[in-house]
């Protein structure tokens, strides 16, 4: 009985391992208090204990509440049946007692079996399947994970040493799938590890397409732009801006940025960053605004 001194709504001040293991409250008193209804007076029929195993009864109230209401409370509406009285204030309509326990208990999907699953799958987790959907998220995250930092790793390595990532067959069955492909396979043939995520991921995740290429590419340029461009600081850096047009027409602005220190009347380019390509119309409104979104995206401001 010490569990209703806590009022229903506070359940964090509940030990929730010790009410699942206790069950609900379930006093076997010889006679229950009687309340008026009408010219005849009612009480609690314990009988009830039986046909509703999920009721319990609390003295200092004299009603009855939803014991899985109280460990796993969810957000009720007012359509759901009795989801407040059960919850927080209590039934104590012992004229229909058994009636209205059944209606409480409602369809498949109602509030109340739904706090009954999720106080089963607590008493059995292994055998839970939410657990079981939990856990194959958890190991699907680490095989991506795994697969991932390969590929990453061989990005890095073609990037450092100016090889070409690609050839003009990477399928499976190609004797020669290019520089990614076959530094990933070497890896999985020398590490077993390596070897099983690949094997258990996916087709759609195997993180060595050749757009996952490109997209490893960019991010490794684009972290190492970020760190050159802290490292300059507040240096003055020269903007060269060339404007063209390709055989279809389309305008074209390449930016590049180039960093110049002037000793003893010699010109020394010290930084000099790859042109920025953009295809869209070079009006004066455009390029200023192409110019000052792409010198924010390296840090800069422009005054």
């Amino acid at each position: 009985m010490r569990r209703f001194l806590v009022p229903r709504t506070n359940i964090e001040n509940v030990n929730v391992v010790q009410s699942g293991i206790e069950g609900p409250t379930q006093p076997d008193l010889a006679t229950f208090p009687r309340t008026k209804f009408g010219k005849s007076s009612r009480a609690f029929c314990k009988a009830c204990y039986k046909n509703s195993t999920w009721i319990e009864y609390s003295e200092s109230k004299d009603a009855t509440f939803g014991f899985y209401f109280f460990l796993f409370k969810l957000p009720g509406r007012a359509e759901h049946f009795g989801y407040k009285v059960f919850n927080k204030d209590g039934f104590t309509y012992w004229k229909h007692a058994s009636k209205f326990f059944k209606d409480h208990i409602g369809s498949h999907d109602s509030k109340h079996n739904s706090c009954m699953k999720h106080y089963e799958d607590y008493n059995n987790q292994r055998q839970s399947v939410t657990s079981i959907f939990v856990r194959a998220t958890s190991e699907s995250e680490e095989l991506y994970n795994i697969r991932l930092t390969c590929s990453l790793y061989c990005t890095r390595y073609l990037i450092a040493q100016g090889i070409a990532f690609c050839n003009h067959d990477e399928s499976s069955t190609s004797l020669n799938k290019g520089n990614f492909r076959e530094i990933v396979d070497w890896i999985k043939f020398n590490d077993e590890k390596v070897r099983d995520a690949f094997g258990c991921g996916p087709n759609n995740c195997t993180m060595n397409s050749g757009d996952i290429q490109k997209e490893l590419a960019t991010c490794c340029a684009y972290e190492v732009t970020k760190v050159i461009m802290v490292e300059l600081g507040d240096r003055q850096l020269f903007v060269l801006i060339h404007e063209s047009h390709d055989i279809s027409v389309k305008e074209k602005m390449a930016v590049m940025l180039r960093l110049v220190v002037v000793f003893s009347n010699f010109y020394y380019i010290l930084f000099s960053m790859p042109p920025y390509n953009i295809i869209e119309t070079t009006t004066i409104i455009n390029l200023n605004l192409y110019i000052s979104n792409f010198l924010n995206d390296k840090g800069k401001v422009v005054e």
